[in-house]
């Protein structure tokens, strides 16, 4: 963590919102991910996003918006409530991600098999079954 937050500073410093600095952000979402720190993953990782969706950097961009939505599911599994409103919100913010990154990934691939699109199909077919939407589940 200390690492990558000194090379976001740097980078910062020089004003430059490079393919390093949406790199750093979203290592240090995947940090805070892996020590339970939602928020601070959450806003590490929109950050990442807004980067790379300037720099136009399709495969990254979609990495990170499946990282923000495992995020999201991570974050609804530890909800004491898992179908109460709140939950089923992070649910859907979770689909909504995995949504945009399957369709990322499917422009990219242009029909080829991949290996982050498989991963795509999979986190949604998850994510369906959480909520319960088994035909949608067994689609993905």
């Amino acid at each position: 963590m200390e690492y990558v937050s000194r090379c976001i500073k740097i980078i910062e410093l020089q004003e430059n919102d490079s393919e390093l600095l949406g790199s750093a952000y979203n290592h240090r979402g995947y940090i805070y991910y892996y020590i339970f720190e939602d928020e601070k993953a959450e806003e590490s990782y929109k950050k990442a996003y807004l980067i790379r969706k300037k720099l136009k950097n399709k495969k990254l961009l979609a990495q990170t918006v499946t990282n923000l939505g495992l995020l999201y599911q991570g974050m609804w599994k530890t909800n004491k409530e898992p179908m109460s409103q709140e939950a089923v919100k992070l649910l859907e913010a979770s689909a909504q991600c995995q949504r945009e990154a399957i369709g990322i990934f499917e422009e990219i691939f242009d029909g080829k098999i991949h290996p982050n699109l498989a991963s795509a199909y999979n986190n949604m077919a998850e994510l369906q079954n959480s909520l319960q939407r088994f035909e949608d589940a067994e689609y993905y």
